[in-house]
């Protein structure tokens, strides 16, 4: 979470408004789409800190953040794709979103994943993975799958900067792997490697979210400015 809960509410709040703001104001842009749903998982994990803090549903909430987190690769690979025109199957649909659809269905499910988490002033502990050999083989699923994607869809995004000749084409590719390495790499040691070893942080996690939340928000504007020159 944030330093405090208000804080935290007051990040899923900008999150949540450049999301409804980038629609109205960018709504012919190809990008807004994944870019708006990407800043409404931001928001929804920011909530559900907030909530975690300050209700008393806290295995609810941890849930939550945990779904939504859990598919913003997925959804950031599939920007990626859409983004340099790369046909996208039923099957290829299906390989992207499984992890994160699991996710969903255990979180769902009773006694599949725990949901211990404490908050506390500055620090907030959850763990997900039961700890079991059934729970380090699921973690290090999720962690192929949340690593993986982070660097195919950055390597994807690389690869193109660089094919493309002209600097105005090559711009639109530097956003989402900026924005996404900025939020995710930090967010997953954070909130998956560091505390399933038992390891507590400063929680400072908001402010990576509001960086590829500017990171979206200029790359859809770009992409809006592109296709009305």
């Amino acid at each position: 979470m944030c330093y405090t809960p208000p804080v935290s509410f007051a990040t899923a709040f900008i999150e949540f408004a450049l999301a409804i703001y980038m629609r109205v104001r960018y709504g012919q842009a190809r990008m807004v789409k994944f870019g708006s749903a990407l800043l409404l998982l931001l928001g929804s994990y920011q909530i559900s800190e907030f909530f975690l803090c300050t209700t008393t549903y806290s295995e609810l909430w941890t849930k939550w953040g945990f779904v939504s987190y859990s598919f913003l690769p997925a959804v950031g690979l599939h920007y990626v794709l859409f983004q340099l025109r790369r046909k996208v199957t039923t099957t290829h649909l299906a390989f992207i979103y499984i992890v994160p659809v699991l996710a969903l269905l255990a979180s769902i499910a009773p006694d599949v994943i725990v949901t211990q988490s404490w908050c506390n002033e500055v620090f907030i502990t959850a763990h997900i993975f039961p700890a079991t050999d059934y729970g380090m083989l699921t973690f290090w699923i999720y962690s192929t799958y949340y690593a993986g994607f982070i660097m195919a869809a950055s390597v994807l995004s690389i690869n193109a900067f660089i094919a493309a000749r002209k600097t105005r084409d090559r711009m639109q590719y530097v956003y989402f792997p900026l924005g996404i390495t900025l939020m995710t790499v930090p967010t997953f040691l954070f909130l998956v490697v560091f505390p399933h070893f038992g390891f507590r942080f400063p929680s400072i996690l908001c402010h990576f979210g509001l960086l590829l939340a500017a990171c979206l928000f200029a790359g859809v504007r770009h992409d809006e400015l592109k296709r009305k020159n």
